[in-house]
């Protein structure tokens, strides 16, 4: 699990960085320059956000609400840093949009144990998203089999008619079968945009996307 550790002091990074190393599973990237911070996090996506509160040039709360407009990183957790004593910081931190805030001077533990309850955070947001995405390629699967089915079906049997009356084709026979086809066509032109569906109910606890009706 990748950590963004943020703060002016290369001696608190060090620190910081000797501490959170003791974590099982963790990577720690450390920088000095916020804005650095700043241009590097959509290359590197880190799971959890370390920062100080008072840096120069930009304070962790400004950089806070920098990396919260990104939707990339809407869930991510920050947790702010700070020497500072009384709530002006903290408040700040908070309506920046901060998941939890700590003094520089709390113990190995209490860091530790922050840093251990974002992760489980993260942990959790990662399979919730899993499950979501599971769910949607199973609801696709039964659309597209729901949809081409029908459509093969009817087209295979004017198909079928046709071939038994080749003779004397019937023109609406084969209306049938270019709408069918069509209509194939068209839900595979619509699967290229998911704002195209709905999620409604198939058979028992089986969920399908539906296409929306564009008459509507």
């Amino acid at each position: 699990m990748k950590i963004f550790l943020i703060d002016d002091s290369s001696t608190f990074l060090l620190h910081m960085k000797t501490i959170l190393l003791n974590i099982e599973g963790i990577e720690v990237d450390t920088y000095k320059d916020p804005i650095h911070a700043l241009d590097e996090i959509d290359e590197v996506i880190p799971d959890i956000v370390i920062t100080d509160f008072e840096m120069p040039g930009i304070n962790g709360d400004e950089l806070c609400l920098k990396i919260r407009n990104n939707e990339k990183f809407l869930t991510t957790p920050i947790l702010m840093l700070t020497s500072k004593d009384g709530d002006e910081a903290y408040l700040k931190a908070m309506k920046a949009g901060a998941d939890d805030f700590l003094c520089k001077s709390s113990s190995e533990e209490v860091i530790t144990t922050k840093v251990q309850t974002m992760m489980r955070k993260v942990s959790w947001l990662n399979k919730d998203i899993q499950s979501k995405q599971l769910e949607a390629i199973k609801a696709l699967i039964v659309l597209t089999n729901h949809e081409f089915n029908n459509a093969l079906t009817i087209a295979n049997g004017f198909l079928g008619k046709i071939k038994k009356n080749h003779q004397e084709i019937n023109p609406d026979h084969l209306k049938k079968v270019e709408a069918s086809l069509s209509n194939i066509r068209t839900v595979v032109d619509k699967l290229t945009d998911m704002e195209n569906f709905n999620n409604e109910s198939y058979v028992g606890e089986t969920r399908m996307l539906k296409l929306k009706d564009e008459k509507k």
